[in-house]
């Protein structure tokens, strides 16, 4: 057999592979939750939304989006290639949308596509991504530590999150190039990352950090609007959006973590005791509906704006 074939042999393994296994973990959430689905569909139907609660919710995620374009924009500069503010929201939002195609590398190929539309470097582009994605990873991870003393019965000290996430910064600065670069021989593909700087590090952290606070806090308003006998802390918000975000971004097969993602949430909503499981299937199924779209929406409205001619985005 050729290297291509035993390449493309491995990807479909590792694709069903992730698909089985986000597959595991919604079916034993539905399992866990069998008997509350009626209690749920009761408790949907007494529902009094408080819009401005929601509205408002919205509006900050929408500006923790924002926060991730410019930081990803700064990653773009970085690499010595520049993309106007408005270009790289556009680029961002709209390769956003592939994030509901089925498989894990949908939306870096939509990105260096609409990239390379635009007159700047594809890998510029994607290797940008590449950098947020991880430190967007590893500082939900620390995130989720730091504030999930809020749910946790035996209490993490705080430093300790914080001094795990300096140290997996410092070593991706080091262990990423040559990770990368076996992945590019492994795919036949020239890959590349820019050079990891202290500057570059420090501005993708504070961004990402950032906008985990801004879910956190979102999250919290968007369940006082929508189920308001459900009280989180600021606190609980933030870890229980991080953990359940990552928990279906890590999942890869599934697209936009479907199904992990909202299992997990429910999970952690219940054993936190922070909601019934009934609440927790309310939230959970709310909370996909507020989360697709405001992920889908801003993509669509620059596809819509979009000039009809002299376009360089397809």
């Amino acid at each position: 057999m050729s290297k291509g074939g035993g390449r493309r042999g491995a990807g479909r393994w590792l694709a069903w592979f992730a698909w089985f296994g986000g597959a595991l973990i919604g079916a034993a959430a539905l399992w866990t939750l069998r008997g509350q689905w009626r209690a749920a569909s009761v408790l949907a139907g007494t529902l009094d939304i408080e819009w401005g609660l929601v509205i408002v919710s919205g509006a900050i995620v929408l500006g923790a989006y924002g926060i991730l374009v410019v930081t990803w924009r700064a990653c773009v500069a970085d690499t010595g290639a520049s993309l106007p503010l408005s270009e790289s929201a556009r680029i961002w939002f709209v390769s956003n949308l592939a994030r509901y195609i089925p498989g894990a590398l949908w939306q870096m190929g939509a990105l260096a596509a609409l990239a390379r539309h635009q007159g700047t470097s594809a890998t510029a582009a994607t290797s940008a991504a590449f950098v947020l994605t991880v430190v967007h990873t590893l500082s939900g991870l620390a995130v989720v530590l730091v504030f999930g003393n809020a749910l946790a019965s035996a209490p993490v000290p705080t430093w300790l999150p914080v001094l795990v996430g300096v140290a997996g910064l410092a070593a991706l600065r080091w262990v990423a190039p040559p990770v990368v670069r076996w992945i590019g021989a492994r795919t036949g593909r020239a890959l590349r990352l820019p050079a990891l700087s202290a500057r570059l590090l420090g501005v993708t952290t504070v961004g990402s950090v950032l906008s985990w606070l801004a879910y956190g806090a979102a999250f919290k308003l968007f369940v006082a609007g929508t189920l308001p006998g459900v009280d989180l802390s600021f606190a609980a918000a933030i870890a229980i959006y991080a953990a359940s975000y990552l928990a279906g971004f890590l999942s890869l097969g599934p697209p936009a973590g479907i199904g992990v993602a909202d299992g997990a949430l429910v999970a952690l909503l219940s054993a936190g005791g922070m909601a019934t499981p009934g609440e927790a299937i309310v939230i959970s199924v709310l909370t996909r509906l507020w989360r697709t779209t405001l992920e889908i929406a801003p993509g669509l409205a620059f596809l819509a704006l979009q000039p009809s001619r002299g376009s360089r985005i397809p």
